[in-house]
């Protein structure tokens, strides 16, 4: 019982940590016991400490802290069937005796701001939101694709009023690229159940969201029209390194960087075993996850070009300098 009362503060305090000596303030217990056991902990591979000073220990729960840990990566992704591949590259790293934890997020704001906050080592959200976190903070890099397309608009009637969707997302940009919903009134939605539940309650008149959630309300019988019929092929998700694990751990970085580029080449003939992996990790029908996976394109290649054109999207100026901020190359 102590033991994970001791976790459950560490899981409030999150990336912040807590010194070792406030966590016996904090639940009345003396500093023998807090010691003993943050030791089992550190056995057990759930803790990271360090030394702030002397004598003075830090305590951060492994998967929180923020800064790069040995032999480790920590992957972010989206509650979204986008990424069979990453899990496919995670399982094969992991067997070559790199830990791997992965941490599944409701929308992209959260993820990239765990990349940049450092807790996170690799996260794959979507490129105009790493594009913005990489120019205001230069805490990560773009260094591959991800997908391309899966995402759409889910309808109740014709004519929409209003429309929910993700802020600063592919989703967002791609609806203001809309010319038929000019004027039309964006809600932005912190996670896709709550943009559901908003539609569902007639809030809205329609959602853009992605898969596998476009398949799930295909099912429930509501009208759907994927982006994709309109644009055709759209960059949706790219890769991000934190820097900092960038540079305290670029051989694992490039193992899984190799792998992961592989794995993306393969992963129409190894779709069964990608589904396996995500089901475990969104705990979402496997017969939807493998009937949503094929409205994706997926492929590793980044093409600069499509950079450039999210970055004058937003009215930003295209230059070298500011390419070497956003782009591993």
């Amino acid at each position: 019982m102590t033991r994970e009362r001791i976790i459950d503060a560490l899981e409030r305090v999150g990336d912040r940590g807590v010194l070792q000596t406030e966590l016996g303030y904090l639940l009345g217990l003396s500093p023998s016991t807090v010691s003993e056991i943050l030791n089992e902990l550190e056995v057990l591979n759930v803790i990271v400490r360090r030394e702030i000073g002397k004598k003075i220990k830090k305590v951060w729960l492994k998967r929180m802290a923020p800064f790069p840990l040995e032999n480790t990566i920590r992957a972010g992704i989206l509650k979204a069937s986008e990424y069979p591949h990453v899990l496919l590259a995670l399982s094969e790293i992991q067997k070559e005796g790199v830990e791997v934890h992965l941490e599944v997020f409701e929308n992209a704001l959260d993820a990239t701001s765990a990349a940049v906050s450092g807790r996170i080592d690799i996260v794959f959200s979507p490129m105009i939101t790493q594009i913005l976190f990489s120019l205001v903070t230069r805490r990560i890099l773009i260094w591959a694709s991800c997908g391309f397309n899966g995402g759409g608009l889910v309808l109740r009637r014709e004519t929409i009023r209003r429309v929910a969707s993700s802020e600063f997302s592919t989703m967002e940009r791609v609806l203001s690229t809309m010319e038929e919903l000019e004027g039309v009134e964006i809600k932005y939605s912190r996670s896709p159940k709550e943009m559901i539940e908003m539609f569902e309650r007639g809030e809205v008149d329609a959602i853009a969201i992605w898969e596998p959630y476009i398949s799930l309300m295909r099912e429930k019988g509501y009208k759907t029209v994927y982006f994709s019929e309109k644009f055709g092929d759209y960059i949706c998700y790219t890769a991000g390194v934190s820097k900092g694990f960038l540079e305290e751990n670029r051989e694992i970085f490039e193992k899984y960087m190799k792998i992961y580029k592989r794995v993306t080449e393969e992963i129409y003939e190894r779709a069964e075993e990608a589904s396996i992996l995500l089901n475990s990790a969104l705990g979402i029908s496997k017969r939807v996850l493998e009937r949503s996976m094929k409205n994706f394109r997926f492929d590793w290649r980044i093409d600069r070009r499509e950079i450039e054109r999210a970055l004058k999207s937003t009215g930003l100026s295209v230059n070298e300098r500011r390419m070497r901020e956003i782009l591993l190359e």
